[in-house]
């Protein structure tokens, strides 16, 4: 529970801004007036409840089922690709560590 209260607290303030930033993104579509804003204010509301919908289940349906179906101890496995990665960056890394760059 702890991991993942800190996790939680690590990216919460990074979501909620990013989400606020997107929602006052469509504050002007709000204000349209005839036609223009029959068409879009429907579409900027819909956006903004699904926004606002899932930054509510980013703080609270995530968490708990973290809580609930992660396993006490993980334990980290690389994948294939990033083995891959790790063969063709890590000599890349030696080159330039020897050149001074």
């Amino acid at each position: 529970m702890a991991v993942i209260h800190a996790a939680g607290n690590e990216v919460g303030t990074s979501i909620f801004f990013s989400v606020a930033i997107i929602v006052a993104a469509f504050v002007p579509l709000f204000g349209l007036g005839g036609i223009e804003g029959h068409i879009f204010s429907p579409m900027a509301k819909t956006y903004a409840y699904a926004l606002i919908g899932a930054l509510i289940a980013t703080f609270t349906v995530s968490p708990a089922l973290s809580a609930l179906l992660l396993p006490e101890e993980l334990e980290e496995k690389e994948t294939i690709v990033v083995r891959l990665l790790h063969k063709a960056y890590n000599p890349i890394c030696v080159l330039r560590s020897q050149t001074g760059c």
